[in-house]
């Protein structure tokens, strides 16, 4: 059944999604064959482009689509949809979308319940730290 409250405007900030056909199930490293990778974007934008002059008949939308990876397409395991592909509109987490470079991590320890006097180090698992700030409030 058809939604009556549905509006073109409102899959801005839904995701358009590859289910089926040609560039879905991409195999991104050959070494791990069973994680396969299907493409899928969020809706930032949309154009309604009538047919006819009249804006209230749209037959065709063009959408502002943002990846969320850096895949490289003209890879050749990276297969390209075709007109037999098949697509379909999620809510998929707006956290697919962040960028990485203008996040910033946070980690709170907090041992207050400790009956020991304990002393540690914090390090990371790959030995890479670049810089630990230690507060101390008594």
């Amino acid at each position: 059944m058809d939604d009556p409250t549905f509006t073109l405007a409102k899959l801005v900030g839904k995701t358009l999604v590859m289910s089926k056909g040609a560039g879905v199930d991409v195999i991104l490293d050959p070494n791990r064959p069973d994680d396969k990778f299907d493409r899928f974007w969020l809706i930032t934008g949309l154009e309604i482009i009538p047919d006819d002059g009249n804006g209230s008949t749209p037959r065709v939308v063009t959408l502002t689509l943002q990846n969320p990876t850096a895949v490289d397409p003209t890879q050749p395991n990276v297969i390209a949809p075709d007109s037999n592909s098949e697509y379909t509109i999620t809510s998929l987490s707006a956290n697919f979308f962040a960028d990485e470079r203008e996040q910033v991590d946070y980690l709170f320890v907090y041992d207050n319940d400790s009956v020991a006097n304990d002393v540690g180090a914090l390090t990371s698992s790959d030995g890479v730290c670049w810089r630990l700030m230690r507060s101390r409030t008594r």
